[in-house]
């Protein structure tokens, strides 16, 4: 099913009610378009399927168990840097474009780090 604006405003909406307050306990790449996030909300473990694929960009929740490589390619050593161990505020459309934003509150000590903001856009 393509995902056009109308269609994934309503999965945002879903994924807001599932995943916010989650904390994210594991970023793999297992492809150069796919992303996984493991996100621990509301007593359950769901995993946040985002993929890029120019053919088919799509962002969901998945059951698959995608093993990543070895070694993880720079952009996942990027995501993990910045996004472990943060909690999910909010999943929301931008506009009626299909950009998702999804806003995170990182986790430390000190609590002084501001929200880091991820959009994707599927094109």
């Amino acid at each position: 099913m393509p995902q056009d604006a109308f269609t994934l405003r309503f999965l945002c909406k879903e994924l807001n009610q599932t995943l916010s307050g989650g904390k994210i306990n594991r970023i793999v790449q297992p492809d150069n378009d796919t992303v996984i996030i493991t996100i621990y909300a509301k007593s359950k473990t769901k995993k946040l399927l985002i993929s890029v694929n120019p053919s088919m960009p799509r962002i969901g929740l998945t059951e698959d168990n995608n093993p990543g490589p070895q070694a993880a390619p720079n952009f996942c050593m990027l995501l993990r840097k910045h996004l472990l161990n943060s909690t999910v505020e909010s999943v929301t459309l931008e506009g009626f474009d299909r950009i998702v934003k999804i806003v995170l509150t990182p986790s430390n000590e000190i609590f002084d780090e501001p929200q880091k903001v991820l959009y994707l856009e599927l094109m």
